[in-house]
């Protein structure tokens, strides 16, 4: 039974393709590729500040194309943890609200409120699944809101 099992869902890491007999998405060597970036932030056009959750290569590259074309809430729940966690590091205040950028950041961002909460008078936190699509959404918030505006991705550039 379990020969059937690996020709319909062979142990093959989905970034690299190497075979391995445990039964994870990713293989031991592009797992090291999901530590958290630091501390990493920088201001960015209307933004007081940026960051992003994994650098836009390797094994997060491929996590976030199979989340973009799945779209499931299990996935959301998932890549929001993953935000929050990045989102404690930093020491961001707990945001007064969170604006997504896209139709599927919409599922994530209300799994990042019921994680991380919201607080009144406080940030403005844009939401995205890549830097590039929160940036015009930024646009529109700041003209809405005096707060300070914060984002927030699952993936940013590797070059900040």
């Amino acid at each position: 039974m379990q020969r059937v099992g690996e020709l319909l869902w062979p142990p093959e890491c989905r970034h690299c393709g190497r075979v391995e007999s445990n039964r994870n998405w990713f293989c031991t060597n592009c797992l090291d590729g999901f530590e958290i970036v630091g501390r990493r932030t920088r201001s960015l056009g209307t933004f007081d500040a940026v960051t992003s959750v994994y650098d836009s290569i390797g094994g997060p590259l491929t996590f976030y194309q199979k989340m973009v074309r799945d779209h499931s809430k299990r996935q959301a729940r998932i890549i929001a943890a993953l935000m929050v966690v990045k989102y404690l590091k930093l020491d961001w205040p707990v945001p007064r609200e969170v604006v997504a950028a896209g139709r599927y950041d919409r599922m994530v961002a209300r799994e990042f409120v019921k994680i991380l909460g919201t607080e009144e008078g406080s940030c403005i936190v844009v939401l995205g699944l890549d830097q590039n699509s929160f940036l015009e959404q930024g646009m529109g918030a700041i003209n809405k809101y005096p707060n300070p505006l914060l984002g927030i991705s699952l993936l940013g550039s590797n070059t900040f």
